[in-house]
């Protein structure tokens, strides 16, 4: 083939490839955004019961790790968990690692009575709407994600979880590199 064809076979291929969006550089694959382990956590913006709007991408970035928990006030295996949450951020407090508890569905003030008397001081966000429970495809609680510094779901466990298991794949992440 001539040189200048097969620039021109090299340039058309590229410009398809790009299109396509495949990517042909070694080491600069990029997690797809999802809510499975492996993917990039999905953005999502919400008020907490504090009244200050939470972003997880920004979250996820000034902590080392982050811990996003659904959950409702009428579940009781996530009542059952709270404590164990409590005892986990009150431990843990001298570390960078940031605990979301997202609320599915309930009004803030009924919520933020709940975490008051549950002793909840990790920011409670509020999913009125139930958008950000649909997007994770939350349809059991509690749901709890673990998400590495990079945004990357690295855990997720489905059903209720407990002190041993929130240690455990907190101090995974934290030993990442």
């Amino acid at each position: 083939m001539k040189p200048k064809i097969l620039g021109v076979f090299i340039i058309v291929f590229l410009v398809i490839a790009a299109i396509a969006g495949i990517n042909l550089l070694p080491g600069t694959a990029e997690a797809k955004v999802g809510t499975s382990a492996g993917d990039q956590a999905a953005d999502f913006k919400l008020f907490g019961i504090d009244g200050k709007q939470y972003r997880l991408s920004e979250v996820i970035r000034n902590n080392q790790a982050t811990v996003v928990n659904f959950w409702a006030t009428w579940c009781p295996p996530c009542r059952a968990e709270i404590p164990d949450f409590v005892r986990f951020s009150q431990k843990n407090a001298n570390l960078n690692i940031a605990i979301l508890a997202v609320n599915l569905q309930e009004s803030p003030a009924k919520v933020k009575d709940f975490a008051k008397s549950a002793g909840m001081e990790f920011p409670v966000l509020t999913d009125t709407s139930g958008k950000v429970g649909n997007t994770y495809r939350i349809y059991a609680i509690p749901t709890t994600f673990f998400i590495d510094r990079k945004g990357i779901i690295r855990r997720v466990i489905e059903g209720s979880t407990n002190y041993g298991s929130l240690e455990a794949e907190v101090r995974a992440l934290l030993k990442e590199k």
